[in-house]
């Protein structure tokens, strides 16, 4: 894997001046979890002069890959620490405070590696702190802020709080970590636990954004003994929105839900009705947001706050949701204060009467009676899926470990550019770098095989997308795209196409060919409108979303349907 991570750097480097959520990993005992996505600094000579003495020294500190569950948690602790003192180095032109910042973050490391050196078992701190886990899907360590509290015997079984920010464009590794004072003197009073996911930055808390929420849970669970019985769901403005969401895909995993000043139905947001958007855009927005779920919210406590005088998020948002819901679930409790405005969290999390409700809130709630999904992703035992669901959409396939791929034995320039701008989406989307890899003579090699595979190029240059579309009833001939009987221009048009992996039953690979995808499109929206398959063109519409000339998904034997 080294060998393949040197035949990147050259691609590595050029990104790093792109923005500054461009600092991969840097760790010395990585390889041990397939992580080669390239660390430039370590594989060239000149980029390793340019790192400081205390960082190299760091690096090389680090020790192998432990076993023990509490050992491993407290080396992803430092791995995080480690990545974030990298930020700040390779920001040190740009930030004013970037010594300060990788001198914090190497002291958090010092202090993680006296816990590793140690022979018991590891009690990590009360109080505040930042945490991190390893994400086996793009190989990234992705952190989270928790609060144990303090002054009081540690014990198992404690109600958890796990609190989702707001939107920023700010967001990135070292400038988004925060918890309500509010909601830290509640947990200290009664303790319980709080934790606050990064949820990828400003990924609206869906897909790998809502992968996240889950993953710090689990470790909060793991980690400090949560209790699964007793968690909370809560969030502010866009987090609120994610409270709706998570909630209603996973309503039996919270004791209730919490959403202050946020939205939770896209149609009524976007003041346009499920019956003027194509069916296959509607499928991919009724999976994920709360207003098109609401019968999974029936069964669980609700307690929604919302300001008359918000000028980001107007009340109505609140009443539509409160509406919505109180006709499924009589219990929900809609409050609406006169005035606060949109930053109302500190006010909500200090009154009485929340803090009360919270205390109320004794298990998880009991599973719906009547669960929705459009997502095979979200099956549960005593639900069954309805048939005909949707293989993918694409962004699904980030779920799983994956690589982005440079296809083609050469690649042309083109595909090179388009590569180098696919990488530098999910890298602004998601917060850190893919696994990166290229096409190799013959089938791909052994470490491949295990992930979902991202194939960045044209047919003619690659032999491995000829063989995923060999089959395929979405393929690319001579001029055209073709879409069963319908045929479509390459020039100026692109394709997006999800198929099965030939290689690997249990993964899938996403091919991309002709016009990159989403110039216009925000980069914390550039897979929402990206179905099983879509042939595109450079025209815009919906807040930039290229153009669909032929867009769906496929049947369960990956058939186009009727």
């Amino acid at each position: 894997m080294l060998t393949i991570s040197r035949t990147l750097a050259w691609f590595s480097v050029g990104l790093l001046g792109v923005g500054i959520v461009y600092s991969s990993v840097v760790s010395a005992g990585d390889d041990d979890l397939g992580v080669w996505t390239a660390h430039p600094y370590l594989s060239s000579s000149s980029g390793t002069d340019r790192l400081s003495e205390s960082l190299r020294e760091a690096i090389r500190k680090l020790p192998a890959k432990p076993d023990r569950p509490d050992v491993f948690a407290e080396w992803c602790n430092a791995q995080l620490y480690l990545r974030k003192a990298r930020f700040y180095h390779d920001q040190r032109d740009h930030l004013t405070f970037a010594w300060e910042g990788m001198a914090r973050e190497l002291n958090r490391f010092e202090e993680a590696l006296i816990r590793l050196k140690g022979n018991g078992p590891i009690e990590p701190p009360a109080g505040y702190r930042e945490e991190g886990y390893w994400a086996d899907n793009d190989g990234s360590f992705q952190p989270f802020v928790r609060f144990i509290p303090t002054g009081k015997p540690r014990q198992l079984k404690r109600p958890l709080l796990v609190f989702l920010h707001g939107y920023s464009p700010a967001l990135n590794l070292i400038n988004w970590a925060w918890i309500p004072f509010s909601m830290v003197a509640f947990a200290e009073q009664d303790d319980w636990l709080v934790v606050a996911p990064f949820g990828r930055g400003n990924t609206d808390y869906q897909g790998i954004g809502e992968q996240d929420v889950l993953r710090a849970i689990e470790e909060m669970v793991a980690r400090h003994g949560a209790d699964t019985n007793r968690i909370v769901l809560t969030g502010h403005s866009m987090g609120a929105m994610g409270v709706w969401s998570i909630g209603a895909h996973y309503p039996d995993r919270f004791a209730g839900l919490l959403p202050v000043s946020g939205r939770g139905d896209f149609y009524f947001w976007k003041r346009r009705p499920a019956t003027q958007w194509p069916r296959w855009q509607q499928l991919l927005i009724d999976a994920e947001f709360g207003g098109s779920l609401i019968e999974n919210l029936a069964r669980i406590p609700i307690y929604s706050v919302h300001s008359r005088d918000d000028d980001l998020v107007p009340v109505e948002e609140a009443r539509h949701m409160a509406e919505k819901v109180r006709a499924v679930n009589s219990t929900m409790i809609y409050r609406e204060l006169p005035e606060g405005g949109h930053l109302i969290f500190e006010k909500t999390l200090a009154d009485p009467e929340v803090r009360q409700w919270l205390r109320t809130l004794t298990s998880a709630a009991p599973p719906p009676l009547h669960y929705r999904t459009w997502s095979a992703r979200y099956a549960r035992s005593g639900n069954p899926l309805p048939d005909g669901l949707p293989k993918g959409p694409i962004k699904a396939a980030f779920l799983d470990p994956f690589a982005f791929i440079l296809a083609g034995n050469p690649p042309s320039s083109n595909t090179l550019e388009r590569f180098r701008k696919a990488v530098q989406d999910w890298a602004l989307f998601a917060q850190a770098m893919p696994r990166l890899g290229r096409e190799t003579s013959g089938d791909p090699p052994s470490e491949y095989r295990d992930w979902n595979l991202f194939l960045f190029g044209e047919p003619e240059e690659s032999s491995w997308i000829r063989q995923v579309l060999a089959d395929s009833p979405v393929r690319i001939e001579n001029d055209s795209f073709v879409v069963g009987e319908r045929r479509f221009p390459r020039a100026g048009n692109g394709l997006y196409v999800l198929r099965p992996n030939p290689w690997n039953s249990n993964r899938v690979v996403v091919v991309q060919s002709g016009l990159h995808w989403g110039e216009q499109i925000p980069a914390n929206h550039k897979y929402d409108f990206l179905p099983d398959f879509i042939v595109y063109s450079s025209e815009t519409e919906f807040e930039g979303l290229n153009t669909a000339l032929a867009a769906g998904f496929f049947d369960p034997q990956w058939r186009i349907p009727p």
